[in-house]
Formats: structure tokens, C-alpha cells, sequence
């Protein structure tokens, strides 16, 4: 039997997702993991994560999102995608601009606002951060710094593939990032990729690839995270900063502290662009 689902496409600082209102149960998670890909090229251009947006499980949330990459693996924390999530629960009445917003995603429980920049979620802090980390591909080391805040990251400076400010931009670093990202240092479940380089201002720029999704993203919300946790340590640089991905959408991530409890706040935009329906089997 067909099921007709409606599904939508929305952007969080250039990341593309797919996302669906699950809360009456249209779909299973088997049933999203074998249909992934119908999921994820539905739109002209394939999205680089899926959602769906279910009923709360826990008191005192509103909601609960599930989170797959494209190939259908469950995805860890999406910082980008949160965002997405909570703007869409506004679309359909789960929430308002006026209210502090819980959610859980991957198992752990968040919170967000609505501001002028867009949202701003609010993240617990890093779970492990290694300062250095060195990697061996074939006859060259890679010297960069681990950092798991829901979602693993080796992140490098520019200087690690010995290319100039101008060259930022147009390096292909994806043959580079996947031999990083499956790295036996990584294993067994490999990691995201980052490289990274700032500004005279501090503004950092960062790129991305993505494990799942398997190619360099327009942006991802806790490569962000983990990357401006490096610069913070490393070159000084002050909460809150201001980061420029591949996109050129800005996110800002500020650190809190609040007693005895640190946090991440990620914020940036959340936009949609076009909406279709597709038949599941």
C-alpha cells in the first residue's frame, strides 16, 4: 500500500534538508531508512539530511525529531537541522516565536528561541576534545583536534594542506577529507571532516565534508560548534564568533556558562524553499 506524504525542503546557513510532520506515525524509521533516497532527491537537488518531526516523548518538550542521512544511516546531533526543526514545528503550530522551545534529537534534549538572526539553539558542551590528534595518509601527517559535541570532528587549519588564504576556496580538499574521514584514528565510526582559516577581524571560514552524506556540505551547525571550540583554545579568538561555510550563510556561536553547566548557543537562519508530495511504498 502507497502512503502520500508531503514533504518539504528547507535550509539551515545553506545546508539542505528534506523534512515531513511524522507526528500521526505515516512512517517508520525502516520505513524512512529504505525510501531515503526517494526522500532525499525528491527536490532538484539532493538534500543532505532528512527529518521527521513526531510527537514528544518526554514531559516538558515539544517535540521530537528523528534525523537520517541521506543513505539512510541515523544521523547524530545536526546543529543546522535543529534550527530547521524548530522553525518547522512553528509552521505547524507546535510552537510560537514568544516561547523558550524543548526538543529532543538523537536521544539528548535541547532548547531553542527565535531571534533576528533566525534560531538559536542551545547545545550541551563538547563531550570529548582531543587538542591534537595526528593522522598518517600514506607519507604525510595531518596534525588537527578532535572534538565530539553529539557529532565527531577533526578539524585542521588551511596550513595542514599547505594552501594560501586565496586558495581557500577553490582547494578540492575531498580526496584529502575522505581518507581523513575513514582514518583508522576514527574508527569505528569515522568522522566529519573540517579545514578552517581567519580572518584579519576573526571571522572564521570554515568547509566541511560530511560523513553520510559523504561530500563537502554548504554548512554544518556542529562543525561550527567544534570549530570555533579550536579557535577559541587556539588562537584566542572571543565568544560569540561569527563563522562564514561554503554557503556563505552566517552562523554565530556563542559559550555560556551557567554554574556548574556550560553550553553551546548555535544560531543562524532556517528558510524554506519548496514543498512537493512523493508515494511511499
Amino acid at each position: 500500500m502507497k502512503t502520500t506524504l508531503q514533504i518539504h525542503k528547507m535550509t539551515g546557513a545553506g545546508n539542505i534538508f528534506t523534512i515531513f510532520d511524522n507526528r500521526e506515525s505515516v512512517l517508520t524509521t525502516q520505513e524512512i531508512q529504505s525510501n531515503s533516497h526517494q526522500l532525499s532527491t525528491a527536490f532538484c537537488e539532493k538534500t543532505e539530511g532528512i527529518m521527521a518531526i513526531n510527537s514528544s516523548k518526554e514531559d516538558l518538550t515539544d517535540f521530537d525529531v528523528w534525523f537520517f542521512n541521506p543513505d539512510g544511516s541515523f544521523g547524530a546531533m545536526c546543529g543546522n537541522g535543529s534550527r530547521c526543526a524548530v522553525e518547522f514545528a512553528r509552521s505547524l503550530g507546535i510552537v510560537n516565536e514568544h516561547q523558550q522551545i524543548a526538543f529532543t534529537m538523537a536521544k539528548s534534549l535541547y532548547s531553542a528561541t527565535f531571534t533576528h538572526k533566525g534560531v538559536a539553539v542551545t547545545m550541551p558542551d563538547y563531550i570529548e576534545f582531543t587538542k591534537e590528534v595526528s593522522v598518517r595518509i600514506a607519507d604525510k601527517v595531518y596534525v588537527g583536534s578532535y572534538v565530539n559535541v553529539g557529532s565527531d570532528h577533526f578539524i585542521l587549519h588551511k596550513n595542514q594542506f599547505e594552501i594560501s588564504d586565496e586558495e581557500f576556496w577553490s582547494y578540492d580538499f575531498t580526496e584529502d577529507a575522505k581518507q581523513l574521514r575513514f582514518s583508522q584514528e576514527f574508527e569505528p565510526r569515522g568522522v566529519n571532516v573540517s579545514i578552517y582559516m581567519i580572518s584579519k577581524d576573526n571571522i572564521v571560514f570554515l568547509r566541511t565534508y560530511e560523513r553520510g552524506v559523504e561530500a563537502e556540505t554548504g554548512a554544518c551547525g556542529t562543525g561550527a560548534i567544534s570549530v570555533a571550540t579550536v579557535v577559541n583554545h587556539f588562537h584566542n579568538v572571543d565568544f560569540p564568533i561569527e563563522i562564514v561555510p561554503t554557503s556563505q550563510q552566517r552562523i554565530w556561536v556563542d559559550y555560556q556558562t551557567d554554574g556548574t553547566k556550560n553550553s553551546f548557543i548555535l544560531e543562524g537562519n532556517a528558510l524554506f524553499a519548496e514543498s512537493t508530495t512523493v508515494e511511499i511504498e
